[in-house]
């Protein structure tokens, strides 16, 4: 899953609908809100990013989160399709 907007809304959903938050997630990893929002982004993607971005992917349910994931692409590739038109 690339980082990004849609990533984030993939996970933000998936964490809400178990009833948890990205707080909860930082607390879980030892780690601040502000590291968990630049990894889901992006901006921090080495090898702790891409490991805590995972980790996070894999805390908010990966199959859960997969799935809002590619119906958002999927859904804004048929916006892209429509405004190239």
């Amino acid at each position: 899953m690339i980082p990004g907007a849609i990533l984030q809304n993939a996970v933000m959903a998936a964490l809400r609908a178990k009833g948890l938050t990205v707080t909860d997630f930082a607390r879980h990893a030892k780690t601040s809100t502000g590291n968990v929002r630049y990894c889901v982004f992006g901006v921090s993607s080495g090898g702790r990013g891409s490991q805590l971005r995972d980790d996070l992917i894999d805390y908010a349910g990966r199959g859960l989160v997969l799935q809002i994931y590619a119906s958002r692409m999927v859904s804004e590739a048929e916006k892209l399709r429509e405004w190239a038109a």
